[in-house]
């Protein structure tokens, strides 16, 4: 996910990084995580992940419960699941052998780069 909080993996594992901040005492308290405000059974520690998630926005947070039955939220981090991030690309062969290379296929020489989706769709066009 790096900083942009886009990804294709369907599963990403998020981790409180302030976990001790909530108490001093960090063993004795229990996390809750949610995504999209839907409690995550059976998920406790500092580390989360969730079933596999659908292409979307999805908005993860955490709870931790003290002892003493405190509850401290956590900031919200907003994820992204996108299946072609990083754009993943099928290549087909041309001709399968049988260019010459003189032009008469009707394949223009080129040196394109292929970066992103648009440069994909204007090379198939």
């Amino acid at each position: 996910m790096d900083d942009d909080n886009v990804t294709s993996d369907r599963n990403p594992t998020f981790t409180v990084t302030n976990y001790q901040a909530v108490t001093d005492d960090a063993d004795n308290v229990s996390v809750k995580w949610f995504v999209d405000d839907a409690e995550q059974a059976g998920e406790t520690g500092a580390t989360f992940t969730p079933s596999a998630l659908s292409d979307g926005e999805y908005v993860v947070t955490a709870q931790f419960i003290d002892v003493s039955g405190n509850i401290t939220d956590s900031n919200a981090i907003t994820v992204k699941i996108k299946e072609d991030y990083p754009m993943k690309m099928e290549f087909i062969e041309i001709g399968k052998g049988a260019l010459s290379g003189n032009g008469s296929e009707g394949v223009v020489k080129s040196n394109m780069v292929i970066n992103n989706t648009n440069d994909r769709e204007n090379l198939i066009t």
